[in-house]
Protein backbone atom coordinates (compact mmCIF):
# COMPACT_ATOMS: atom_id res chain seq x y z
CA UNK A 1 0.00 0.00 0.00
CA UNK A 2 2.99 2.02 0.22
CA UNK A 3 3.83 2.07 -2.77
CA UNK A 4 0.44 2.95 -4.81
CA UNK A 5 -0.31 6.33 -2.46
CA UNK A 6 -1.13 8.98 -4.54
CA UNK A 7 -1.19 12.71 -3.62
CA UNK A 8 -4.25 14.35 -2.99
CA UNK A 9 -3.59 17.62 -4.85
CA UNK A 10 -4.20 19.79 -1.58
CA UNK A 11 -2.23 21.29 1.20
CA UNK A 12 -3.63 19.98 4.18
CA UNK A 13 -1.14 21.23 6.54
CA UNK A 14 -2.20 24.94 5.39
CA UNK A 15 -5.93 23.90 5.70
CA UNK A 16 -5.18 22.70 8.77
CA UNK A 17 -3.40 25.93 10.26
CA UNK A 18 -6.50 27.72 8.28
CA UNK A 19 -7.82 29.69 11.84
CA UNK A 20 -11.43 30.27 12.20
CA UNK A 21 -11.03 34.29 12.24
CA UNK A 22 -9.94 33.57 8.55
CA UNK A 23 -12.61 31.45 7.45
CA UNK A 24 -15.67 33.74 9.11
CA UNK A 25 -13.13 36.25 7.11
CA UNK A 26 -13.62 34.70 3.72
CA UNK A 27 -17.22 34.22 4.50
CA UNK A 28 -17.77 37.78 4.97
CA UNK A 29 -16.02 38.83 1.74
CA UNK A 30 -18.17 36.23 -0.09
CA UNK A 31 -19.54 37.16 -3.29
CA UNK A 32 -22.86 35.11 -3.84
CA UNK A 33 -25.55 36.89 -5.17
CA UNK A 34 -28.42 37.39 -2.97
CA UNK A 35 -31.35 34.94 -3.44
CA UNK A 36 -34.32 36.23 -6.31
CA UNK A 37 -37.91 36.50 -5.02
CA UNK A 38 -38.87 33.27 -6.98
CA UNK A 39 -35.58 31.50 -4.99
CA UNK A 40 -37.80 32.79 -1.89
CA UNK A 41 -41.04 31.79 -2.72
CA UNK A 42 -39.72 28.34 -2.25
CA UNK A 43 -37.77 28.75 0.73
CA UNK A 44 -38.38 26.37 3.56
CA UNK A 45 -37.74 27.99 6.99
CA UNK A 46 -36.23 26.75 10.19
CA UNK A 47 -35.04 27.70 13.33
CA UNK A 48 -31.63 26.00 13.79
CA UNK A 49 -32.71 22.72 13.46
CA UNK A 50 -36.29 22.52 13.42
CA UNK A 51 -38.10 22.55 10.18
CA UNK A 52 -40.75 25.27 10.74
CA UNK A 53 -42.85 25.63 7.50
CA UNK A 54 -42.55 25.47 3.57
CA UNK A 55 -42.97 28.58 1.62
CA UNK A 56 -45.07 28.27 -1.50
CA UNK A 57 -48.44 26.69 -2.07
CA UNK A 58 -51.27 27.25 1.16
CA UNK A 59 -52.46 23.97 3.41
CA UNK A 60 -55.45 22.32 2.27
CA UNK A 61 -58.56 22.71 3.82
CA UNK A 62 -57.79 20.05 5.71
CA UNK A 63 -60.96 18.35 5.09
CA UNK A 64 -59.90 15.91 2.68
CA UNK A 65 -59.11 12.47 3.21
CA UNK A 66 -56.54 10.33 1.77
CA UNK A 67 -57.95 6.96 -0.03
CA UNK A 68 -56.32 4.36 -2.70
CA UNK A 69 -58.90 4.53 -5.36
CA UNK A 70 -59.15 2.08 -8.46
CA UNK A 71 -60.10 4.49 -11.08
CA UNK A 72 -60.40 3.15 -15.26
CA UNK A 73 -57.56 4.13 -17.03
CA UNK A 74 -59.53 6.78 -19.34
CA UNK A 75 -60.63 8.25 -16.84
CA UNK A 76 -56.99 9.11 -15.17
CA UNK A 77 -55.50 9.94 -18.61
CA UNK A 78 -58.43 12.36 -19.20
CA UNK A 79 -57.76 14.26 -15.87
CA UNK A 80 -53.86 14.09 -16.27
CA UNK A 81 -53.78 15.70 -19.75
CA UNK A 82 -54.81 18.71 -18.06
CA UNK A 83 -51.45 18.69 -16.28
CA UNK A 84 -50.81 19.93 -12.82
CA UNK A 85 -53.94 19.88 -10.46
CA UNK A 86 -55.61 17.14 -12.17
CA UNK A 87 -56.39 15.48 -8.35
CA UNK A 88 -58.23 18.99 -7.58
CA UNK A 89 -59.87 18.94 -10.68
CA UNK A 90 -61.29 15.40 -10.40
CA UNK A 91 -62.26 15.95 -6.68
CA UNK A 92 -63.80 18.89 -8.33
CA UNK A 93 -65.85 16.85 -10.79
CA UNK A 94 -67.31 14.28 -7.92
CA UNK A 95 -68.09 17.37 -6.16
CA UNK A 96 -70.30 18.81 -8.99
CA UNK A 97 -72.06 15.04 -9.07
CA UNK A 98 -72.52 14.66 -5.41
CA UNK A 99 -74.51 18.36 -6.07
CA UNK A 100 -76.68 17.12 -8.66
CA UNK A 101 -78.46 18.90 -11.46
CA UNK A 102 -78.05 22.41 -11.19
CA UNK A 103 -81.15 22.85 -13.48
CA UNK A 104 -84.20 25.03 -13.08
CA UNK A 105 -86.42 24.63 -15.42
CA UNK A 106 -88.50 20.99 -16.62
CA UNK A 107 -86.33 18.47 -18.66
CA UNK A 108 -87.18 18.38 -21.74
CA UNK A 109 -88.00 14.66 -23.72
CA UNK A 110 -87.65 13.32 -27.31
CA UNK A 111 -89.71 10.75 -27.90
CA UNK A 112 -91.06 8.97 -30.50
CA UNK A 113 -94.78 9.82 -30.97
CA UNK A 114 -97.07 8.59 -33.98
CA UNK A 115 -94.40 7.80 -35.86
CA UNK A 116 -92.36 11.34 -35.46
CA UNK A 117 -90.68 13.18 -32.41
CA UNK A 118 -92.45 14.78 -29.98
CA UNK A 119 -90.76 17.21 -27.38
CA UNK A 120 -92.01 16.90 -24.25
CA UNK A 121 -91.65 18.97 -21.01
CA UNK A 122 -91.32 16.86 -17.91
CA UNK A 123 -94.39 16.04 -16.44
CA UNK A 124 -96.59 17.72 -19.13
CA UNK A 125 -99.50 15.44 -20.58
CA UNK A 126 -99.20 16.77 -24.03
CA UNK A 127 -96.10 17.44 -26.14
CA UNK A 128 -94.77 21.22 -26.67
CA UNK A 129 -94.13 20.46 -30.44
CA UNK A 130 -93.86 17.32 -32.80
CA UNK A 131 -91.07 16.78 -35.65
CA UNK A 132 -90.56 14.96 -38.67
CA UNK A 133 -87.10 13.36 -37.62
CA UNK A 134 -85.70 13.08 -34.05
CA UNK A 135 -82.98 15.73 -34.79
CA UNK A 136 -85.73 18.15 -35.92
CA UNK A 137 -86.84 17.27 -32.43
CA UNK A 138 -83.49 17.04 -30.48
CA UNK A 139 -82.53 20.88 -32.10
CA UNK A 140 -85.81 22.30 -30.74
CA UNK A 141 -85.72 20.82 -27.57
CA UNK A 142 -82.28 21.37 -27.23
CA UNK A 143 -83.62 25.26 -27.19
CA UNK A 144 -85.64 24.90 -24.66
CA UNK A 145 -83.78 23.16 -22.27
CA UNK A 146 -80.87 25.84 -22.76
CA UNK A 147 -83.14 28.69 -21.90
CA UNK A 148 -84.94 27.12 -18.66
CA UNK A 149 -81.49 25.52 -17.58
CA UNK A 150 -82.30 22.05 -17.82
CA UNK A 151 -81.55 18.53 -18.98
CA UNK A 152 -82.57 17.04 -22.67
CA UNK A 153 -83.14 13.57 -22.87
CA UNK A 154 -83.40 11.69 -26.39
CA UNK A 155 -84.78 8.50 -26.13
CA UNK A 156 -84.94 5.73 -29.34
CA UNK A 157 -88.10 3.93 -30.68
CA UNK A 158 -87.28 0.92 -28.03
CA UNK A 159 -87.88 3.87 -25.55
CA UNK A 160 -83.90 4.20 -23.92
CA UNK A 161 -82.59 6.75 -23.36
CA UNK A 162 -79.73 7.37 -26.23
CA UNK A 163 -78.10 10.51 -25.00
CA UNK A 164 -78.27 13.35 -22.77
CA UNK A 165 -77.47 16.78 -22.33
CA UNK A 166 -77.57 19.42 -19.16
CA UNK A 167 -77.16 22.49 -19.47
CA UNK A 168 -76.78 25.11 -15.97
CA UNK A 169 -75.24 28.24 -15.06
CA UNK A 170 -72.33 25.84 -13.76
Amino acid sequence: MTGSRRKLGSDLVKVDATMDEDIAHHMAEDDTPEPTDAQLAEAEIYEGDKFIRRVGRPKGSGTKELVSLRLDRAVLEHFRAGGPGWQTRLNDALGRIIAGPATTGKNQHVIPHEGKWAVMGEGNRRATSIHETQAEAAERAREIARREKSELLVYGRDGQIRWRDAFSDR
